[in-house]
């Protein structure tokens, strides 16, 4: 009885190691959230910044209507 449970910790102890395509499609994932993320923080923050400057031109409207486009081309591209 004790062979079988140390033949089966054996086994999942062993490390899995992914293929090269999975660890590939994970690298773009991560590199593509990454572009997302400074798009969205850059765009959104700039434009804050800039109603700031402008004692308020932009509006919060603006502010919002700026986060919303972000997050639509994100949206668009992420299905081409």
């Amino acid at each position: 009885m004790s062979h079988d449970v140390k033949e089966h910790t054996e086994e999942i102890q062993t490390p899995h190691r992914p293929d090269t395509g999975t660890m590939r499609r994970e690298l773009v994932a991560y590199v593509a959230e990454a572009i997302g993320t400074f798009g969205l923080v850059f765009a959104g923050c700039g434009a804050i910044i800039i109603d700031s400057v402008s004692h308020g031109q932009i509006t919060h409207v603006g502010v919002g209507l700026v986060f919303g486009i972000i997050i639509t081309v994100r949206a668009c591209l992420k299905r081409s």
